[in-house]
């Protein structure tokens, strides 16, 4: 668990950091005796940058730490947008944060709803959907 619930027996700042520091002794012994191989080298940063990325993750879609103007600027409370304008919030959050590809996806809120799809994404009812937006547009 990234995050055990505090008061956790076992689990204090400086178990965690003692943790961290063996770990990194046990890389550091490992690595040593095999100089020269960049593999290793690679797949322990990717690892790490991996654990740093779920560390962060948490804080990054939090989205109601956002201002109430931001929250009112992405439409988050509106039933028929604001599932599209959370992705756009959480896109730019995480290209804030350093992320290098993020792929915004408009299509599997209303994967079970008997009305029209807001979006082209269709694939209960092609001649409803379908047929209502090439009229609309």
């Amino acid at each position: 668990d990234l995050f055990p619930p505090k008061g956790h027996a076992g689990v204090s700042p400086e178990s965690d950091r003692a943790g961290l520091g063996f770990l990194q002794h046990l890389n550091d012994r490992h690595r040593s005796r095999r100089e020269g191989n960049t593999e290793l080298d690679a797949r322990i940063a990717a690892y790490e940058l991996a654990a740093r990325l779920q560390l962060s993750a948490p804080e990054a879609t939090h989205l109601r730490g956002e201002t109430p103007a931001t929250q009112r600027l992405y439409a988050l409370d509106d039933p028929d947008i604001g599932p599209f304008g959370r992705q756009c919030l959480l896109a730019r959050r995480l290209v804030e944060r350093g992320v290098r590809f993020v792929q915004i996806y408009c299509g599997a809120e209303n994967t079970t709803a008997k009305e029209i799809r807001p979006n082209w994404d269709s694939h209960e009812d092609l001649v409803r959907d379908h047929g209502y937006w090439g009229r609309v547009l």
